[in-house]
């Protein structure tokens, strides 16, 4: 059930990028300005719950794996809107590590494709779509 869960959040993480990519100097870019972590809670304010925890964990592992696929796809088709995808999936990648930094919760073990993944549903997830591709 999870597999399934995740590969329909990668797919709609692309139909996010590709729809307002296909409308680039139309207005669709949203620019932030300001202070943006002024909404966010001080962490000595705010403790996570261990399920807020291990969400941003799951949800930090899963932006990598994202990344290190459309990476192997750009790689293997040539295709430029892959490396796109995995340009902002590494800009997910660093939002998700920003929280996990903000409220000090340790993610040395989140791993890539090559070294693995430290979440078995995601290896899994990673294995499958590198070889059989999109």
């Amino acid at each position: 059930m999870k597999k399934n869960y995740i590969f329909l959040i990668l797919i709609l993480v692309t139909l996010l990028i590709i729809i307002p990519a296909s409308g680039v100097g139309q207005g669709y870019r949203i620019q932030f300005q300001g202070n943006q972590n002024s909404i966010l809670p001080e962490p000595q304010d705010y403790n996570l719950s261990d399920i807020e925890r291990s969400d941003l964990l799951f949800m930090r592992q899963e932006e990598q794996m994202a990344h290190d696929l459309y990476m192997v796809w750009y790689e293997k088709y040539s295709i430029p809107i892959f490396r796109n995808i995995a340009d902002a999936e590494t800009s997910h990648a660093s939002e998700v590590q920003f929280l996990l930094d903000r409220y000090q919760v340790p993610s040395d073990m989140i791993g890539n494709l090559s070294y693995g993944y430290n979440n078995p549903e995601i290896q899994a997830l990673a294995d499958a779509l590198a070889v059989g591709g999109v």
